[in-house]
């Protein structure tokens, strides 16, 4: 084995020329960091490390990797090697682990009956939107904090959706840990959270009639029900979305909301405004069903029309509408 050594560098080591044998390099930053250069030409970077005695050469990836990765996976595998580990068993115990994206199945399909239903809406839109496209096909444990912090700091303009991912992702390790999926630490425990502040737009005493001009102005529609259902009930959005005849008893004028937010059943009674509305739905065999962002865009596109605006990202919530 050739016992050159020099600092390694992107440059150097490509400009190195192949010989009729086989050549090994050291780096001097990273002594273990070797560098294997075959007759054909090609480079290979090793970790060079002695265990129990006998000369071992882990391979660490080709020089497309890059001098820096190369130094940095080799101090990784020179740890595992110091607390007895065989860094080939940590790698082939890497390649049997699930990905992200099988952990998330795990997660919902354990959780999918303990969780409210808007819960799980809110946890699979945030995988599709976001944690999928940056984790879904990673080993779990090389899912480190590091890019973990990344990924929050890149929702930064979105500091709600950056923190409710960063939950998610939290709550998934804490379940597969704690079933031995995975035997690693939580790489989303260290991120700090944004700080944030409650998002409520209520209207102006000067606004209220251009409201009820908007509400007025709306086509008998689901958007139009379900805001009159949220100002006559004080119920949230998303359970006036998903009534059900089922759900509701006009004659003892109760509505028998399931598992709500806070993840209770709840009875609500029912105004005659309220009955009087659910009366003519009745009649027309319809009931509230749509999806919040139909509604959220009917009710600001009509705002705006009469000069109400509101700020960007900013839901409008009925009830504070009323005050």
């Amino acid at each position: 084995m050739s016992n050159e050594s020099f600092k390694f560098t992107d440059k150097n080591v490509r400009d190195i020329k192949p010989t009729n044998k086989r050549e090994y390099y050291h780096d001097t930053e990273v002594k273990e960091l070797l560098l294997q250069v075959t007759p054909n030409g090609a480079k290979t970077f090793y970790l060079y490390k002695k265990i129990k005695g006998k000369p071992v050469r882990y391979k660490l990836g080709n020089i497309d990797m890059g001098v820096k990765n190369a130094r940095n996976e080799a101090l990784k595998y020179k740890l595992i090697i110091s607390n007895g580990e065989n860094p080939q068993e940590t790698k082939n115990n890497i390649r049997k682990e699930d990905v992200v994206e099988k952990i998330y199945r795990k997660y919902m399909q354990e959780h999918k009956l303990k969780l409210a239903k808007a819960t799980i809406e809110s946890y699979q839109r945030l995988w599709n939107l976001h944690l999928s496209k940056a984790f879904g096909n990673k080993k779990v444990s090389e899912v480190t904090p590091e890019s973990v912090k990344r990924f929050h700091g890149k929702l930064a303009a979105t500091p709600y959706c950056a923190n409710k991912c960063i939950v998610f992702l939290k709550a998934m390790y804490n379940y597969v840990i704690k079933e031995g999926y995975y035997k690693g630490d939580n790489p989303a425990t260290i991120v700090r959270l944004n700080k944030e502040q409650p998002r409520v737009r209520s209207l102006e005493h000067n606004e209220l009639e251009k409201f009820f001009n908007v509400i007025n102005e709306l086509p008998d529609s689901v958007s139009k029900n379900a805001i009159l259902m949220m100002l006559f009930t004080g119920a949230r959005k998303g359970n006036v979305l998903r009534m059900k005849w089922s759900e509701i008893d006009l004659d003892a004028k109760i509505w028998k909301i399931p598992r709500t937010k806070t993840d209770k059943n709840v009875t609500l009674a029912l105004a005659d405004s309220a009955v009087e509305l659910l009366n003519q739905l009745k009649i027309l065999r319809v009931i509230m069903c749509s999806h919040q962002q139909n509604l959220n865009l009917d009710i600001c596109t009509m705002l705006k029309k009469y000069g109400i605006l509101l700020e960007k990202k900013q839901e409008l919530l009925m009830l504070d509408c009323m005050i």
